[in-house]
């Protein structure tokens, strides 16, 4: 009679599966600290960014910023925006924002904003509210290429102090953009 062990695939099998299992394992906490390393990163900068330009005259602050996204996109979110140009007399407040960047399209930044807008100057001023407002900024390696806004219920109001006139407007679709992705500058705009 004959006698035969049975194959140790079983072992070779399980062993497979467990160093497999903690590769994986292993990506993906590297991914993860990398990828909450790359927000501080540039949630950072971004701050000595706008610290930076108060030698220039002009003053922003993103209240409350916060980064998400995780795990396949980057964004940017704050509670409300606020710009002062000391300079040239003017000052902008904007509601809530935020700006994404597929981490799989890392050329295209993504937006929308919550209204209102306020633009004051000496000049007058403009309040903008709208329902929904996105944009879209395509960068190639000269820079900028192409921009695209795109709102709906639009409304603005522009009042003239010196005059004490105002002027409304209002549009149910409002899209916008301008591409100089072939070296020449295209634009336009539509209303409804």
């Amino acid at each position: 009679m004959d006698v035969t062990q049975p194959a140790s695939g079983g072992k070779t099998s399980r062993r497979a599966w467990i160093i497999t299992a903690g590769a994986l394992a292993t990506l993906a906490a590297l991914y993860t600290g990398g990828w909450h390393v790359l927000a501080g990163r540039i949630e950072g900068r971004l701050l000595s960014a706008l610290a930076g330009q108060d030698e220039k005259g002009l003053s922003v602050d993103c209240r409350n910023m916060k980064s998400g996204g995780f795990p396949f996109s980057l964004s940017l979110h704050c509670s409300s925006l606020t710009a002062d140009d000391v300079k040239h007399g003017i000052s902008t407040t904007l509601g809530a924002s935020e700006a994404r960047v597929s981490l799989l399209s890392p050329n295209s930044v993504h937006s929308n904003s919550k209204g209102p807008v306020e633009i004051r100057s000496s000049r007058g001023q403009l309040v903008g509210e709208w329902q929904a407002l996105t944009s879209d900024v395509d960068f190639g390696l000269s820079g900028m290429q192409a921009v695209r806004v795109d709102a709906t219920g639009l409304k603005a109001n522009f009042t003239d102090p010196g005059k004490g006139s105002a002027v409304q407007g209002r549009a149910e679709r409002f899209s916008g953009f301008a591409d100089g992705a072939s070296g020449d500058l295209a634009t336009g705009v539509t209303m409804e």
